[in-house]
């Protein structure tokens, strides 16, 4: 998803996922994308000597809730996280994703912090839920 920064620039947002079978992730990286649109921006370092700006993948507060499949939306200054699944049942239904336990998450943008939302008339979805 693309959001924009504290700094204001656009960013790239990754949220979330799932390796192996019963591995979700609740991390979210960002990486700024000036130096992609604007090519050619040059940055001063310390010792006075120029270099052409470059970006990195950063590290943000991790969400609530650990999950795959779900919808991520940037709404103004907040990316909200809404449904998914995030683990699997038990006995034998071990093989099959429950909901995330935080239906509703999002993100100050400024504060770099995750709350949880109730929204009472959400409805639970799991997987894909929003297109």
């Amino acid at each position: 998803m693309i959001a924009k920064s504290k700094t204001g620039s656009w960013s790239l947002i990754v949220a979330g996922g799932k390796n192996g079978a019963r591995s979700w992730h609740n991390t979210v990286w960002s990486l700024d994308l000036l130096p992609y649109f604007k090519t050619g921006l040059k940055v001063t370092k310390e010792d006075g000597t120029t270099a052409a700006l470059t970006s990195e993948w950063q590290t943000m507060a991790p969400m609530q809730s650990a999950r795959s499949n779900f919808a991520l939306l940037a709404l103004r200054n907040y990316i909200y996280a809404y449904g998914g699944i995030s683990g699997a049942g038990e006995g034998e239904r071990a093989h099959f994703p429950v909901l995330s336990e935080v239906l509703i998450e999002r993100y100050l943008i400024a504060g770099n912090s995750w709350e949880t939302v109730q929204v009472n008339t959400a409805p639970k979805l799991a997987a894909f839920s929003w297109c």
